[in-house]
């Protein structure tokens, strides 16, 4: 390992493994497996797609020899009451 990390705009094709990590993120939260919907990953999914069109949502993974070891995601701030 030559400890050098890219950090670069996720692609769309890995929306999959962005929507494995906010499920990992709730995990590591203490979220109940139980509490999630059974269409979960479906949901984020969606909610992946209609943020980048209405809160320009942007998806961001560390690479690593070539394999993805992070994710995060931002979005435009809506405010505490968006309307």
């Amino acid at each position: 390992m030559n400890g050098l990390i890219e950090i670069r705009k996720a692609l769309s094709e890995e929306d999959g493994m962005i929507a494995d990590h906010f499920y990992q993120m709730w995990l590591d939260n203490e979220v109940a497996p139980d509490s999630f919907a059974l269409d979960w990953r479906d949901q984020v999914l969606r909610f992946i797609d209609d943020a980048r069109r209405s809160l320009d949502y942007e998806a961001f993974v560390a690479v690593t020899e070539h394999q993805v070891i992070g994710s995060v995601g931002c979005q435009r701030f809506a405010g505490l009451y968006p309307i």
